[in-house]
């Protein structure tokens, strides 16, 4: 058992055969009767039996089981078939039912005898199952038996810290004097409380909402102590009626908005022997009563947003308690300080009508999404949110930017641009609410352009932009919870020798925005004038690693094309061509190797002209360099002694 002060998440251990730690999750939990005299079965049919109940359990939404009353004879075979079906254990070992039958005294004086039994008996052979969740050493323990709860519960923690214990409570002032005892190792407390008595009118929830703040005010002495709710999903002939399913929703939705982490739901099968007369989820013959599909919708539901909330760490104090209020709410932040809601009708009576609540935002651009059905409640112009809840009804809310299309910028070149030449750096940023997609440049067409380089909308795609971390913080530090905001910033590396006429004359360039749900924004355009015919400058570009792209190992094979007009040439042997890592000169390319894409698009160039060519490759080791963002790029110098950047750009190193 592991109980972390400052934590807002538990620990579930890790696991001893498969060296595979288990993350924290939250558990849906099915309880189980697995007493063989209660279900009537044996040596010979337990494993049947426990794969036909898991596999049954599964298809209802839940990945946890805690079976109860099982002799460690059957373990074995119960948690193979549980891992089987997917399903996590809290394991109900009948030794810590054993201890508590001791005295204190007797318990203190057999410490370390009891220590070696149980290490024989249950830590040996179980605790290394991949898919043991922890302990459930007893079952409510009363008010006399606490002390020797409080010994049992150190004893397990002593010798498997790494699987924490799950004990019901259903006194509040019990779990108070357990909570605060800090000598006391608790990691999970479970809320074992039944509202719907015979005696309580239908809808309603009886005293659930005065016991339910009993038990979380017990736990405020640990406020970030993991609460599991216990829910009804069973009747029977004595004080206890199956809950309405506006009744059952409303449990779950109250549990979750008061901090619950885990939810469990009670009892799966009737017994098959006349132990008590429990109408359950199944009968005895796995027959389905009606309330059977109401607990897999509702299941299906936390399958969704539960594994969200153990990662989040509680923010403020659950409101809501008074019994004028008609909502109760929680609220929690994620690691980049996104704030979740989840708040709760706490009226079960389908007849009554929807409320409205508001939530204030961070401001008028924010929403809030929720996280099951999708919906969007978006905040008006004072930064409020208008949130509906039907009764029996709850939301897990996630606070985000409002949907929208795309923005962004195109900044360069420069509108009007004159007597470009070469490679011509085409730059801008982009965000969106959700992701961007792409950014795409294209043109538009010149006279006589054939058809078929033009798109349905009229241009010329030249490329897609490169999205590059960290190249535009400005845009970062104005947008700071938009998504991918750290790498806005993007850039395409235009050579403008393709473009039309071979780059001579006057073209009109545009940037659009996409994002991933298919949303476009025009980012701009720019007319600019290129002039190559009367450029003596080299030109090329780098071909590995793309703009963006990543390079690897220590013999990254750098690859680029210089030219440069006639009537001059770059010399062979490479050294007038320079290649730059961050800035720093690192060497020379093996130069003037032949590549008929570049002599067929050049073949005036005096370099294409020859058995050789204009493309040279850089051997690197890019292992002597830290992972993450870089700079590269060539620089040439002709026979005529023109100088040229050639195809700078960002690219990553991940080794």
């Amino acid at each position: 058992m592991i109980y972390m002060k400052d934590a807002s998440i538990y620990n579930v251990g890790e696991s001893v055969k498969g060296g595979e730690k288990m993350k924290s999750f939250f558990p849906i939990i099915m309880w189980l009767e697995a007493a063989p005299k209660h279900m009537n079965f044996n040596q010979h049919t337990a494993a049947a039996f426990f794969d036909r109940s898991f596999e049954d359990i599964a298809s209802l939404n839940c990945n946890t089981v805690r079976p109860s009353n099982l002799p460690l004879p059957y373990v074995d075979q119960l948690m193979t078939s549980a891992a089987n079906h997917g399903l996590k254990v809290i394991l109900d070992p009948q030794w810590g039912h054993n201890l508590m039958q001791m005295t204190p005294t007797q318990i203190l004086n057999s410490w370390e005898t009891k220590k070696a039994e149980i290490t024989r008996d249950v830590i040996n052979p179980f605790s290394g199952y991949e898919n043991l969740l922890g302990y459930a050493v007893t079952d409510e323990p009363p008010a006399d038996k606490i002390e020797q709860w409080k010994l049992t519960v150190k004893m397990f923690h002593e010798l498997d810290p790494a699987h924490p214990d799950y004990t019901c409570f259903n006194k509040p002032g019990v779990l108070e004097n357990v909570v605060n005892d800090d000598s006391v190792p608790q990691a999970n407390c479970v809320f074992d409380n039944y509202p719907h008595e015979k005696s309580v009118p239908i809808n309603t929830m009886g005293n659930w909402y005065s016991l339910y703040k009993d038990f979380y005010d017990g736990c405020k002495a640990r406020p970030h102590l993991p609460q599991i709710s216990t829910v009804a999903v069973f009747k029977n002939d004595r004080p206890w009626r199956r809950p309405t399913p506006t009744e059952f929703r409303t449990t779950i939705y109250t549990s979750l908005a008061a901090g619950a982490t885990g939810i469990m739901f009670f009892i799966y099968m009737d017994f098959q022997t006349e132990v008590e007369k429990f109408e359950c989820l199944v009968d005895s013959d796995w027959k389905p009563y009606p309330f059977y599909h109401t607990v897999k919708d509702v299941a299906a539901e936390l399958k969704q947003v539960g594994p969200i909330l153990p990662e989040l760490r509680r923010s403020g104090d659950v409101t809501g308690w008074h019994p004028s209020n008609r909502t109760l709410r929680i609220t929690y932040q994620d690691p980049i300080e996104r704030r979740y809601f989840i708040i709760a009708n706490k009226d079960p009576d389908p007849d009554h009508r929807t409320i409205k609540r508001y939530l204030r935002l961070k401001g008028p651009t924010y929403c809030l999404e929720d996280i099951y059905t999708g919906d969007i409640f978006k905040a008006n112009d004072n930064g409020a949110a208008r949130i509906t809840l039907p009764p029996a009804h709850g939301r897990v809310l996630k606070e985000r930017i409002a949907p929208g299309p795309p923005f962004g910028s195109f900044d360069s070149p420069e509108y009007g641009s004159q007597n470009l030449s070469g490679a011509v750096a085409v730059t801008g940023w982009a965000l969106d609410d959700i992701g961007v997609d792409r950014v795409e440049i294209k043109r538009s067409p010149v006279l006589g352009e054939p058809g078929t380089t033009i798109g349905s909308d009229g241009l010329v795609f030249i490329g897609n932009a490169v999205f590059v971390e960290g190249a535009r913080p400005d845009v970062a530090e104005k947008y700071p919870d938009y998504p991918n905001n750290h790498k806005a910033g993007w850039g395409y590396m235009l050579l403008t020798n393709f473009l039309p006429n071979k780059g001579n004359g006057v073209f009109l360039l545009h940037a659009t925005a996409y994002d991933i749900d298919g949303n476009s924004t025009p980012l701009g355009q720019k007319t600019i004038t290129c002039n190559n015919a009367q450029s003596k400058k080299p030109f090329g570009t780098i071909d590995t690693p793309s703009q963006g792209g990543t390079a690897s190992g220590k013999r990254y094979v750098n690859w680029g094309w210089v030219l440069t007009p006639p009537p001059n040439r770059i010399p062979y042997d490479g050294k007038t061509i320079k290649v730059f890592i961050d800035g720093k000169f690192i060497g020379h390319p093996n130069y003037g190797i032949r590549r008929e894409d570049i002599v067929s698009a050049f073949p005036e160039c005096l370099n294409n002209q020859e058995d050789r060519g204009g493309v040279g490759y850089m051997i690197i080791d890019t292992t002597t360099y830290e992972n993450g963002i870089h700079t590269i790029s060539w620089a040439a110098v002709d026979s005529a002694g023109n100088k040229e950047g050639i195809g700078s750009r960002y690219f990553r190193i991940q080794n």
